[in-house]
């Protein structure tokens, strides 16, 4: 199988490179029944060496509670519906941020 990197970063100048991962997590306040809560945005695809490449934000606003569920919820997914000995990143960049977002969408 293939390795998944994931990148996880509170840093608004994003020292931890979430966008470089194949799965990036960029701490931020989300607004919940009118408070401020943890949470993330989610970013799919970025890669480092001859696969470089930057990855795309597909989730806005995720709150920490429910960032277990959507993760469990993309990788389920992708085991289900790559191809053969297809890495996370090569499954991510042939779709669409719209396919992706639609895919992901009934976590």
């Amino acid at each position: 199988d293939q390795p998944i990197n994931i990148h996880l970063t509170g840093c608004p100048n994003s020292c931890a490179q979430h966008y470089m991962g194949d799965i990036g997590l960029l701490g931020t306040k989300v607004t919940l029944s009118g408070e401020r809560v943890e949470g993330y945005n989610v970013v799919l695809g970025g890669g480092f060496g001859e696969k470089q490449a930057v990855a795309r934000e597909i989730f806005k606003g995720i709150t920490f509670s429910e960032l277990p569920t959507l993760l469990e919820h993309v990788l389920r997914k992708y085991l289900d519906l790559r191809k053969q000995g297809e890495s996370f990143a090569d499954f991510t960049r042939r779709h669409s941020v719209k396919e992706l977002q639609e895919m992901f969408s009934e976590y």
